[in-house]
């Protein structure tokens, strides 16, 4: 219940920016409410965090012996479209300054993730498991400062992208 009405309180406010009651940092207000709706959503519905960590087989919450996981999914849906609206707005008030850092952050963004993810990958995760402890132990330490340092310039290149469309 009380995830309900941190949404509700949320969603509030987030009206109240779009009627242009707060003038300054709509585009935060909305990452905001985005981000309160997402959480809201996930640690609302038990069964997602056992899904995340691999536990699956659970059927989704009921109330009144209606399925809550298809509205649960709707609601994670709404919290990123609204964390997704929050970066154009900056992004639209300047968007030829903005393109450009755009363009970095994805092309550092994407090996990054590409990296992440790599440990899966039905070539590399039996790769790395028959490596000897030291070798795999070495991979994974320079796999990840490799990340962080792709990561890190990632962010560095949307948040500055973002600043382009600082108003003035």
């Amino acid at each position: 219940m009380g995830f309900e009405v941190v949404t509700l309180v949320a969603s509030m406010f987030g009206v109240m920016v779009g009627l242009g009651k707060f003038r300054e940092g709509p585009a935060l207000a909305t990452l905001m409410v985005g981000g309160c709706v997402f959480v809201g959503a996930v640690l609302a519905e038990p069964t997602f965090a056992t899904r995340a960590m691999g536990g699956g087989g659970q059927q989704g919450t009921t109330g009144m012996g209606v399925s809550l996981l298809g509205p649960a999914l709707a609601r994670i849906a709404a919290g990123l479209g609204l964390v997704v609206l929050s970066g154009v707005i900056p992004l639209s008030r300047d968007f030829r300054a903005a393109r450009p850092w755009l363009v970095r952050a994805v092309v550092l963004g994407v090996p990054a993730l590409g990296l992440a993810a790599s440990p899966r990958l039905p070539v590399v995760g039996p790769l790395l498991r028959q490596m000897p402890t030291a070798g795999a132990v070495l991979a994974g330490v320079l796999g990840f400062l490799v990340f962080t340092v792709l990561f890190s310039a990632a962010v560095h290149c949307a948040v500055r992208a973002l600043e382009t469309g600082r108003a003035r």
